[in-house]
């Protein structure tokens, strides 16, 4: 905070019995607030392209809002199967930003996303294939529709440097931290009415969920341009 330091000096005469008595000076202290200024940001990183908004609080700690997006899709064939997928990354985070040194823009962050992250995904067969041992055609098996379950609320802790606020003019920021979305689910849809096709495949939806449940936390690297004003 800034200190406007006034003083005050009172020098009251006053005579009693021909006695003249002086009344030392007073320094009073008055803190006025420093300036705070509204901070805008684009980011760019694993969240996708997004804006950041800041107010600050306090010195010591902003509130801040940033949405990001971005969707990408392409296809590929490997092992005789007909790859097309599309992911799309959607979130929506209110943080706060604590600045441990008031003297610059290091910061610690937390907060919650809204985590519309997704995954979709088709594959059909350009030929047979196995599954857990079981030979079948492209005829038996159809195409099979995949898409990722992730947690809507996701809790966000992270460090950073930038967004304060402090001073007018442009900047950089950056954030890393991680963003928790919960243990992957994978719904997977078959277009077919085999029984023994549906249970193969279902035990390897099951396998590939097992092997994605230590992929519980979403990494947040992004970095940005800011500008205060």
């Amino acid at each position: 905070m800034r200190k406007l330091i006034a003083s005050i000096l009172i020098a009251t005469s006053a005579y009693a019995g021909g006695t003249k008595d002086i009344v030392e000076p007073v320094c009073v202290v008055i803190e006025v607030p420093q300036e705070s200024y509204y901070n805008v940001a684009l980011k760019v990183g694993t969240l996708g392209v997004g804006v950041d908004f800041s107010m600050p609080i306090t010195d010591y700690l902003n509130a801040r809002l940033n949405i990001n997006g971005f969707s990408y899709s392409d296809t590929m064939t490997e092992n005789g199967i007909d790859y097309s997928a599309t992911a799309t990354l959607l979130t929506a985070g209110l943080l706060l930003d604590y600045y441990p040194m008031a003297s610059n823009a290091f910061r610690v962050s937390a907060g919650v996303y809204y985590n519309g992250n997704q995954l979709e995904g088709d594959a059909e067969l350009a030929s047979g294939i196995t599954i857990k041992g079981n030979p079948y055609t492209s005829a038996q098996i159809g195409s099979l529709a995949i898409e990722t379950k992730l947690n809507e609320v996701a809790p966000y802790i992270g460090i950073g440097w930038g967004n304060k606020g402090s001073e007018k003019g442009w900047g950089f920021s950056v954030d890393v931290g991680a963003m928790y979305h919960g243990e992957v689910g994978i719904d997977a849809t078959l277009a077919t009415s085999s029984l023994t096709v549906e249970n193969d495949v279902e035990a390897e939806r099951l396998s590939l969920e097992n092997d994605m449940s230590d992929y519980s936390f979403y990494p947040v690297i992004m970095l940005g341009v800011t500008y205060t004003f």
